[in-house]
Order: C-alpha cells, then structure tokens, then sequence
C-alpha cells in the first residue's frame, strides 16, 4: 500500500506543502523572506493589533532600503543604528512613521504601504538630517530638525508616488531618488533659514584635479573594515558593529543579497583604489555603500544567474566612477552625493530590462527575495521543458489519434502513453540496471543489488508461483487493500503496469516487476516536480491552467507566448475542445507524469532491442 499509493494520490501533493523538520528549521524558514504570515497573526494574536501592525510594516520599511521586505530584518539593522547613534536613530524612527502615516492618511495603494515602500526613504532623510545636522552620536539635539524629519519625510513618501508614475512604463521603481530629492531639497533651502541654525554639510571647494599627497596604501584589515562599514554608510553609519548588524539583518531574509550587498562594497573599494582614491576614505565605506546598494539591486531586480552577476559587478564599477562625478559636481555648493550614484548608475542598467535575453528580469508585483526568484525560474524553466517536449510531441501523432472533443481523464492517459514522446534528461543508472536485467537472473544477484523487499513483495502477489504476474490480479490487490474506489488511480495504475511489461507478454516478470517498482518509487519525485511547476503557473489557485496564466509565466523568463498551434495542439492532446481556454491541472500532471515513464520505458526497450 505504502509504495503504490503515489497513484491514488488523485492530483498531487502540492509543492507548498513542507516536510518534517526540527523545530531550529522550521524557525528559520518562518523568518527567512518576507515572512507574509506575520501581519495574520498578530491580528489574531497581539493585543492593540493596529499599532502593532503599524509598526510591524514600519520596521519593513527599514529593511526595505536594501530591498529586504522583512520586519525582522528592519528589526536588526535598527538595533545597529542605535548602537551607532541614539539621536539619530530616533530620528530615523521619528521619519519612517511620518512617511507611513501621510500614505495611509492619503490612501495610497495598501499593498505598498504593507510592504513598506513609504518608509525606506522615509527614514533615510531622518537619518540624513540628523547626520548633517551635528557629529554627536547620543547628544546635540536641536528642535527644528525632528520638525524638520515629519516634514521632508512626508515629502518623500509623496515624491514616492510621483516619480513611480513616471517609471511606470520602464518597469522600474524610483529607488532612493525620493531620499536625495527631499533631503538635497533641505539642505540647499536651509541657507535662506534664519531660524534654522544649519551650515553646509561639507565646506563648498572647487574641483582640483591634482593628485598630489593622496595616500592609496591599505592594509587587508583596513579593507575589510571599509567593505562592512560601506554596508552601514547606507543607513549613514559608519561604525563596524552597526555594519556588521545591518548585514545581519539583510542575511536574515536573502543570503544572496547578503553576499550581494558584501561584494557590491568589496568592488566598490577595489574600484576606487585602482584609480587613486585616499584610502582614508576606503577604510570608512565611502567608497562601498553605493556599489553594495547597486550589486543588491542587479540580483533583485534579475533573477540570480552568471550574466546578472556580470551585469551587477559591471554596474557597481560604474557606480563608483559615478560618485567621484556628482562629488565634483556637488562640492561647489558644500552639498553630499549620498545615493544619487545609486540611482543614477542602477535605473540605466534596471530599464534595459527586455532588451536583451541573458538576463531575466523580475516583474515588480512578484519581487520577494532573490532565492525565490532564481527557484521559480529553475521550476518554469523545467515546467516549460515538460510541457513544450509534449506539445511538440502531438505535432508528430497521426491524425487519427488527435481527438477533437472531450474526453475522460482514463482516455486521456492511455492517449498520452501511446502517442507522446519526450526526452527524459534524468536517467538514473539504477533504473538502467532493472530495466536493461535478464528476465532469468538469479536470486542471488537480485539480493546484491539491494532488491530483496520487492521480490518479496513480487512472490506475495503471485499466489500460484507461475513467475510472473498478470494484471488483474495486481489490481485485485490494490483493491482490497481499500482503492477499490478509485477507479482513476486503478487505470493509472494499470497503465503504467502495462508499459512495463517489455517482453509484451500480457505479464510482468520478476525483473520487469523490479523495474515497476523503481518507475513507481520515482513518480512521487516526477509528480511533485511537475506539480511544483503548475502551483506556480496557477496565479489565481482555483486549480484550472488557463492559456493566459502559462503566458504571463513564459513572459517572467522573457519567452514569447505560446502560438494558437501550440494552444490547439495543447488543448487536443489533453482531449479538451479546440477553443478551450484551459485545463485542469490534475489532466496536465497526469498527462506530463506518464508521459515522463512512456519515454523511459522506451528508452530501454530500445537498449534491449
């Protein structure tokens, strides 16, 4: 029961569905990403849900500076800029409530406001405020900047909403540009501020273009330090336990944007060295935190892969040759760059999205974390081998076999076995070894090769010792062993049987037994990869694949929709009308799965011929 009941699990597990694990792992998994569970249970759990809640996506805006959509995450970089300044951490908290509370008091777009797209600006100009203000860490406060903070960090949330119209047609966001806008805005309004006891953040130089006395020796200690302190200069702190805090946080939700925000500061620091940069300025993360932003942007915004690392490495170059621009740009008027080379350097490379195939660009309405871009890639790519392998394969049946009206599931399999031919990639040499045995091999080989349960299992089906096994008394077996019910499973069952009947006897012998319970022990993996494929195709989950949903799925990997033959040769093989709209996915994880055993059932019955 236990090994042939993979055929009467009627549809499939779904992919969704985790295994058992340790408490430790399943922990981790529930913090790891975005964690969209939290909101659920603290409106079930936590007194006072609403401020809760508000904080929850508060802190997600936090995390969201460096694209991290995770409350813990938030959680820990905030903790890193207390530990670096008291007073402008508050600051920084003071600001990414008011972005907040202005979006949810205009009603901009809920699902923005969840994933907490108003606060990361937010809370960069409150950080930024109080860092240009004055060089105390936990004293100096002046009245008008928090005021200040509200006002300005408001302005970015609105600042927010405008410059994402504009983007709209390139598929892109605004990134930090809100942030430089709002903050660039103070700062250069702040000279004609009596009341405001405010100076220029730097003193106001023309260019010199000369190299004299710039040291650019650096100690392998010295450079490592810069590489976490450009981390921290993101959220403008520059300290290493902050740093290393902050790349604790990003680590929290995305390892790869972890290793991501790492290497993007490690090139931005080799980058400005190369060229003569001061190393003072190396071993403080000048030269990191807008590279670091840049190389985590590339492998957000494109699905993980070698070309998007080419593209990320070659764009956090750029960024630094894009600092040292708007530095000697800006230094006339005492003003900093901040992110400005960030948003500069990385829009150019994120709207070229669509122009070029060796990158697969990631839609923004399904952007989490990096890992679960790169998986669902992996999977539709895979799907899509399944799926384009059995729809070339109904252009080659002949015309007789090609139904035109519906049919019943059982048909429909039994059509797929004769009809459909797709390359199997996955060989196992074990499943070679069964297939391609001599049906007179001795017991004593059989108990070598680890086979013994299954022949055991064979001489308990066959009650009268003949040495073979015919089909109605498996399926008299399965049948009392309580799937008399299941007609469905019982035909599948049955076909897959008779494929594996290689000597077309009518029988399975006992190597031909062995290899049916190798093909059967592999379906559940054949089933729960194709049924990962269809969870994600399915958007709307109500269970039926339409043509839309498969290309909206080809167009995330950058493919061109499936043509009308494609439709009509889809619809036909899965015996549905011509002008079907879609399938079920049960028929198609049938359809592929057995489809899957026909080619290597005759793959080996080649090999024996």
């Amino acid at each position: 029961r236990d090994l042939f009941g993979v055929y009467f699990q009627g549809a499939y597990e779904s992919s969704q569905k985790s295994g058992t694990a340790n408490a430790l792992v399943k922990f981790w998994r529930s913090v790891r990403g975005t964690m969209p569970w939290l909101p659920g249970w603290i409106e079930g759990r936590m007194p006072l849900p609403d401020l809760f809640l508000f904080v929850e996506l508060c802190l997600r805006g936090v995390g969201q500076v460096f694209f991290q959509n995770n409350p813990l995450s938030g959680l820990l970089i905030l903790i890193g800029l207390f530990v670096q300044s008291t007073r402008v951490a508050t600051h920084g908290v003071i600001a990414v409530a008011s972005g907040n509370l202005l979006a949810i008091f205009l009603r901009f777009e809920k699902g923005l406001i969840l994933s907490g797209l108003f606060g990361y600006n937010s809370v960069l100009v409150g950080l930024a405020l109080a860092t240009f203000d004055a060089p105390e860490k936990h004293g100096g406060w002046y009245a008008p900047i928090p005021i200040m903070s509200v006002v300005f960090a408001s302005f970015s949330s609105v600042l927010f909403v405008f410059m994402g119209k504009i983007l709209v047609p390139y598929k892109s966001p605004p990134l930090t540009l809100p942030f430089n806008v709002a903050t660039l805005v103070f700062l250069a309004a702040s000279a004609q501020m009596a009341r405001v006891d405010t100076g220029p953040v730097l003193v106001p130089t023309l260019p010199d273009y000369s190299s004299d006395g710039v040291d650019v020796t650096i100690t392998a200690r010295a450079f490592f330090a810069g590489t976490v302190r450009g981390i921290g200069q993101v959220y403008l702190a520059n300290g290493i336990v902050p740093g290393l805090l902050i790349w604790a946080g990003i680590a929290v939700c995305s390892r790869i944007s972890a290793l991501a925000a790492f290497v993007g500061s490690a090139i931005g620091a080799a980058a400005a060295l190369a060229v003569g940069v001061d190393s003072a300025l190396v071993e403080q993360g000048m030269y990191g935190f807008n590279p670091s932003l840049t190389v985590t942007a590339m492998l957000m915004f494109y699905a993980p892969g070698p070309w998007s690392g080419v593209l990320g490495a070659l764009a956090g170059i750029t960024t630094v040759f894009g600092q040292q621009a708007l530095a000697t740009v800006l230094a006339p008027f005492g003003l900093p760059f901040m992110t400005l080379p960030f948003c500069v350097i990385a829009l150019p490379f994120i709207i070229l999205q669509g122009t070029t195939n060796v990158v697969i660009p990631v839609p923004l309405a399904t952007m989490t974390i990096p890992e679960d871009h790169l998986k669902r890639v992996n999977t539709l790519k895979e799907g899509f081998g399944f799926l384009m392998g059995a729809i070339e394969s109904t252009r080659k049946m002949r015309p007789s076999l090609v139904r035109k009206g519906p049919s019943n599931t059982q048909n429909r399999i039994s059509s797929a076995l004769l009809n459909v031919d797709i390359d199997d990639g996955g060989k196992d040499d074990r499943e070679t070894s069964a297939f391609g045995c001599p049906c007179g091999q001795r017991r004593e080989e059989e108990e070598q090769e680890g086979s013994v349960p299954d022949m055991d299992l064979f001489d308990a089906l066959d009650e009268d010792s003949s040495g073979r096994l015919e089909l109605h008394d498996f399926i008299a077996c399965l049948r009392s062993s309580g799937y008399d019910a299941d007609t469905e499973g019982l035909h599948f069952a049955a076909v897959v049987f008779s494929q594996l009947d290689l000597d077309g006897n009518g029988t399975l012998e006992r190597c031909e037994f062995r290899a049916f319970c190798i093909v059967t022990r592999a379906l559940r993996t054949i089933r729960h990869r194709i049924a990962r494929f269809v969870d994600f195709v399915d958007a709307d989950c109500n269970g039926t694949l339409d043509f839309e949903e498969i290309d909206s799925a080809l167009d995330y990997l950058g493919e061109e929709p499936l043509s009308e033959d494609d439709h009509l040769s889809l619809a036909r093989v899965m015996g549905m009308p011509d002008d079907a709209d879609g399938f079920d996915d049960v028929e198609l994880i049938n359809f592929v799965t057995v489809a899957k055993i026909k080619a290597l059932v005759a793959e080996h019955r080649a090999l024996k011929d």
